[in-house]
């Protein structure tokens, strides 16, 4: 009893292993609290992993994996379309001089700042407009030549009409949409009636 005593009254002398009795007592409270600590942690994950709450987590987590691996192959495709389009407009030969003659008077009328470049394209079966920053106008090279000079200035204008009202960057819109939400019917539906 006298020695407790004078050990208590005496903690920062070492002991045999030079220790003192203040970091021994210390180390000990510590390995109470992290047994504490880690006794908490468990009942906590054996909470988690049953019940409602372990099911949603379980099913929050799938659907995330879910939804970046579709995001991924959806942008996937986006990418080949996009590339598709590129070659097509790189494999395309200028338009005659008439027929750009044609696109610069009617870019005229429309009041465009810049003339989009008319090219003649033997992948594509209908006019179309491509190039969020440089606009160029690609014409079927097949059945272009058989229409009227009128049926040409028609076509051509109703293209550039296209690049007047901005309509490759509000159709980015309903694009993006469709790309980030692939799982919902309705906005792949609400997607194609944009498109007509």
């Amino acid at each position: 009893a006298h020695y407790n005593e004078w050990v208590r009254a005496n903690p920062d002398l070492p002991g045999k292993d030079g220790r003192t009795v203040r970091e021994i007592a210390s180390r000990k409270r510590d390995k109470r609290y992290s047994q504490a600590l880690q006794a908490s942690s468990a009942s906590r994950q054996r909470a988690a992993t049953g019940g409602w709450d372990g099911a949603l987590r379980e099913w929050s987590t799938f659907a995330t994996v879910g939804w970046t691996m579709g995001l991924l192959i959806v942008g996937a495709v986006g990418v080949r379309r996009w590339r598709d389009t590129v070659r097509l407009r790189d494999a395309s030969s200028p338009a005659n001089g008439a027929l750009q003659a044609h696109a610069v008077e009617l870019a005229s009328h429309l009041r465009l700042k810049r003339v989009p470049e008319v090219r003649i394209s033997p992948g594509v079966d209908t006019p179309l407009v491509t190039g969020l920053l440089r606009p160029v106008v690609l014409l079927p090279a097949n059945r272009f030549e058989a229409l009227t000079d009128r049926e040409q200035q028609m076509a051509i204008c109703h293209e550039l009409a296209h690049v007047k009202r901005a309509d490759l960057w509000l159709g980015c819109v309903p694009a993006l949409a469709e790309r980030l939400f692939f799982f919902h019917p309705l906005v792949r539906l609400a997607a194609r009636e944009y498109a007509l």
